[in-house]
């Protein structure tokens, strides 16, 4: 008989309206199918000849796993503490309809006279041996409303796509988006959308609009042809309702070392190339409790089954993910005047679009970007994370209006190659992209020497509605936060709400325009900007309130109740951060004392305090879900923190009638290994 007391099967009910009240309870529930199947994956014990259904019969490799098509409500579980050095491919269903082909390829090219938008594109039969079938039906979409339809006069085959035959007149379709609508798809954030009937749709548009030639062209993914009343709208249903397919981890009944193994996660470790996960067909997504390592990149979304509009219905939930970064970018060379390059190659831990994302207490050390959209999203939450030596832009969430970064640590994020283009923890913007940051700590953003920017926050062009509110944002080499904007008014920032946060120490190392604890690079944005705390290096209210083009604020922003100090107020404003002794594993590596001390109490006058820390990867805060608290009734003498898995320890210290600590974050792997 076999317990599963030691699998973590969890998913997250946070419906697509959820808001930052809802995280006072976070609560973490199951659902499932009652056809789903578990299957289980050993590299130590098992044998890709068997069934993979009880560890028992578990299989050995990704590449067994890899071989599988999974349905709805199946899990693959990983037996902790055991290393995978092969990718994984998670591969859904294949729907079978009237047609098994998808649509694909679809670009648009600018007609210079009259302005029109030319949707070119091809279906692809898998089934088709050749003849073809009767002409298929298209119709293109703008904003949701048909404006044409078109005819495939003959499906591709594969070969022929793969072979460069394909497309042509025969296998083909071509739409014509002229007048009134070429004008209107060509100037505007608009999305297209191709519909096979019999197909369902394929979706083009990351949100910025088609504005060609600026854009000349768009490739979206395929869609697999499947019945219209098959078709799954995002955020329709709370997530916790949507049967997903789940990648998680689980002991082995017969394990002799449990303690030692429940303090580890299973762990795909690649050779520093490759992408680690990556999915094809699967419209939900759970992966919970493993960790990735030495990847170029970590999980790729890719073409779902049904719904349009992108890829991904996504939470990753309780992963690790260390030394995850493209080492074949090399930065860039100082460029000559006039020239500008925002290529940077750096590759994302989790790259999705178009569905729902929800990033919950995950740790992300040494690695390029945690999340980038590939497409607008329906829904994305990015909730108590931990990301620490981030080299690029950490957080792409743009061209999505339902957005949430709250109870999150950014710690000591630099860029080690030169990038034109600069870098910051949170890039927000693109077609009225409307969201919220709060409750984050953002600290010690560094930046590589001659680099614009090394700012925590930058909002750029077309945000609208972005609120940033009641954040601790620190120690940034460019400004806390850059309001970017751009000087097309249609792309301009409006809205926007900087309320409540406190800024300490922002700016002063960067030279070039982005100085100061916020900086106003461009004139044309609208917000309000109240209620913030700073403590600058200069007190100067044009330091603290960089404006690029002066006048900036008078035109277009709403200013009161913002007060500013010096640095010389932060030890009388300040609990001291804390500071951390020597480590010590216990004898059976299973467990971890962190010693920590308050070096500068007796200084301060404090003699207690209070010790706040999360192992969880979310931002301590007294009274918040997952944080812990010790007494130091003695600041003399250190608080011992005892850690039992690996992950980010995040600690805070509080005393009476000062502000809460910055946050000084370990990450600490437990039993001890050597990592990158």
């Amino acid at each position: 008989m076999f317990s599963t007391s030691g699998l973590l099967f969890l998913n997250l009910a946070l419906s697509c309206n959820a808001n930052i009240a809802l995280l006072a309870s976070r609560k973490l529930v199951i659902s499932g199918l009652q056809n789903a199947s578990t299957y289980y994956v050993s590299a130590d014990a098992g044998d890709d000849s068997r069934d993979g259904l009880s560890w028992e019969n578990s299989w050995k490799t990704m590449s067994r796993v890899s071989e599988q098509t999974f349905s709805p409500g199946d899990t693959i579980t990983l037996a902790a503490g055991e290393t995978w050095t092969e990718p994984l491919q998670l591969n859904g269903p294949n729907i079978s309809s009237e047609m098994d082909g998808f649509v694909d390829g679809i670009t648009f090219a600018n007609a210079s006279e009259p302005p029109a938008v030319i949707v070119n594109g091809w279906v692809v039969d898998k089934a088709l041996s050749g003849g073809g079938i009767p002409p298929v039906m298209v119709n293109v979409y703008l904003d949701g409303q048909l404006v044409i339809s078109s005819h495939v006069a003959n499906l591709s085959r594969p070969d022929l796509v793969k072979a460069g035959v394909a497309p042509n007149p025969d296998h083909g379709f071509v739409a014509k988006l002229g007048g009134s609508t070429g004008a209107k798809a060509l100037h505007g954030h608009h999305v297209i959308s191709v519909v096979a009937v019999g197909c369902g749709a394929s979706q083009c548009g990351n949100g910025y609009g088609w504005e060609l030639p600026m854009s000349p062209q768009c490739l979206c993914d395929g869609i697999l042809c499947t019945p219209a009343q098959n078709k799954v709208t995002p955020c329709q249903t709370p997530w916790a309702e949507q049967p997903s397919v789940r990648l998680t981890a689980g002991i082995p009944p017969t394990s002799e070392q449990t303690a030692v193994l429940r303090s580890k996660r299973p762990v795909i470790r690649l050779n520093g190339t490759g992408t680690a996960v990556l999915t094809s067909k699967i419209d939900w997504l759970l992966i919970e409790g493993i960790e990735i390592d030495h990847a170029t990149s970590g999980i790729r979304v890719t073409d779902k089954l049904h719904d349009s509009g992108g890829a991904g219905n996504v939470t990753v939930y309780n992963c690790i993910f260390r030394n995850v970064f493209n080492r074949s970018s090399i930065g860039q060379s100082i460029p000559t005047p006039g020239k500008r390059n925002c290529y940077n190659g750096w590759s994302p831990v989790l790259q999705a679009g178009g569905g729902t994302i929800r990033m919950v207490n995950n740790v992300f050390d040494n690695f390029d970007v945690a999340f980038l959209a590939s497409g607008a999203m329906a829904s994305a939450r990015f909730l108590g994370n931990t990301m620490t030596r981030g080299n690029g832009n950490v957080v792409f969430f743009t061209a999505s209006h339902d957005w949430l970064l709250t109870d999150n640590v950014f710690s000591r994020d630099y860029a080690p190659r030169f990038f034109q283009c600069g870098t910051t923890d949170i890039m927000v913007g693109g077609s009225d992209s409307s969201g919220t940051i709060a409750r984050n700590e953002i600290g010690w953003r560094g930046e590589h020497p001659a680099s614009p920017d090394g700012c925590g926050i930058d909002y750029e062009g077309g945000s609208d509605g972005v609120a940033v509110e009641e954040n601790l944002i620190h120690d940034s080499y460019g400004a806390g936060i850059m309001v970017f904007g751009l000087s097309d008014p249609s792309r301009n920032i409006s809205n926007a709400r900087i309320a409540g946060n406190i800024f300490v120490r922002n700016g002063a190392q960067q030279m070039s325009d982005d100085r100061g604890e916020i900086a106003f690079m461009e004139h044309g944005s609208t917000g309000n900007f109240t209620d913030n705390v700073f403590f600058a290096a200069s007190t100067s209210p044009a330091f603290v309130m960089n404006e690029r083009v002066p006048g900036t604020l008078a035109l277009g922003w709403h200013v009161a109740n913002n007060t500013i100090h010096g640095i010389d107020a932060i030890p009388k404003s300040f609990t001291p951060t804390p500071a951390i002794s020597t480590l010590a594993y216990q004898s059976n590596s299973s467990t971890m004392e962190i010693p920590v001390e308050c070096r500068s109490c007796a200084e301060n006058g404090i003699t207690s305090v209070t010790v706040l820390y999360t192992t969880d990867g979310s931002w301590p805060q007294p009274g918040a879900p997952g944080t812990s608290v010790v007494p130091m009734t003695n600041a003399k003498q250190p608080a011992v923190i005892t850690v039992s898995q690996t992950s980010a320890v995040n600690i805070r210290f509080a005393a009476p009638k000062m502000l809460t600590s910055l946050t000084t974050t370990i990450v600490v792997t437990i039993p001890p290994e050597d990592t990158e």
